[in-house]
């Protein structure tokens, strides 16, 4: 992919988040008009390989421009962005519930002997 190319998939990406953020606004149609004849152009300059990825750029940054906009709180906004700078660090740990029921209980174990000390 050229640098065009590049710049012009940033663009479609911020156009979508725009659309997040503005929804139900005045200034949503003429975004959506905008993104939709960008996305058109884009598409047709693009192999449908490369496709696949700048789809699932785009729905990762809607999912976050979700998440921020329902933030009720500054807190909810510091919360976000630090469980992003956690993950982008990779930092974060994904479990299932039984792995995080016992990862509790040895934590739980470890503490409690700790206050017995």
């Amino acid at each position: 992919m050229t640098t065009g190319q590049k710049n012009k998939v940033i663009q479609y990406l911020v156009q979508n988040v725009a659309l997040v953020m503005l929804a139900k606004t005045e200034s949503e149609p003429s975004i959506r008009k905008a993104a939709d004849k960008h996305r058109a152009k884009l598409l047709s300059e693009l192999t449908p390989e490369e496709h696949a990825p700048i789809f699932l750029m785009r729905d990762i940054l809607l999912k976050l421009a979700n998440r921020l906009v329902n933030c009720q709180s500054v807190d909810d906004l510091t919360h976000t962005e630090h469980l992003i700078q956690e993950l982008i660090a990779g930092r974060v740990l994904i479990v299932d519930e039984a792995t995080g029921d016992y990862l509790k209980a040895q934590l739980d174990a470890q503490h409690g002997s700790e206050a017995g000390n």
